[in-house]
């Protein structure tokens, strides 16, 4: 599921300049959308994940259906975390941010590096999917805080009608 919200933001970047070239108010409602549709989507199939009878995930995994099992809701969230984020990422692109986008990839890849291996010190492998989905949802509000700065940066505060004079 995470190949596929990957290969999503190859093309949501392109759709978010049309859209921003076509409506540039809509921008940021497309982004959310987008990004809330992929956490949507990420959560859904997590739930269908739970929902599967265990003799049906042992059929499937074998033995390692009992801890893999463990581990599927932190891995949903950290899922919706980082699709929730790519909406945001897009818009950032979109406007040609590259300095907020940097800052808000690097500040992710920390928390991504820190939670991961910070939680599976504390609790080994499932601690380390909760420090992951942790991570994601601190890096995607910071992607969120970056695009909405990018948008007020972008919109005039007070513009100024033009007046013509003959």
């Amino acid at each position: 599921f995470l190949a596929l919200l990957m290969g999503l933001s190859l093309v949501t970047v392109a759709e978010a300049a049309r859209v921003l070239r076509r409506a540039p108010h809509r921008l940021g409602v497309f982004c959310l959308v987008l990004g809330g549709g992929q956490a949507a989507a990420a959560l859904l199939w997590g739930g269908a994940l739970l929902l599967v009878p265990g003799r049906a995930g042992e059929l499937v995994l074998g033995d390692v259906w009992h801890s893999a099992a463990q581990l599927i809701v932190p891995v949903t969230l950290g899922v919706a975390g980082a699709g929730l984020g790519t909406g945001a990422a897009a818009g950032l692109r979109a406007l040609g941010a590259a300095r907020r986008s940097l800052r808000s990839q690097l500040f992710a890849s920390v928390c991504y590096v820190v939670g991961g291996l910070g939680g599976a010190v504390v609790a080994g492998t499932a601690g380390s999917a909760w420090g992951v989905a942790a991570a994601t949802g601190c890096g995607s509000a910071v992607w969120w805080l970056h695009l909405r700065s990018a948008l007020r940066e972008r919109r005039p505060l007070n513009p100024i009608p033009e007046v013509r004079t003959t």
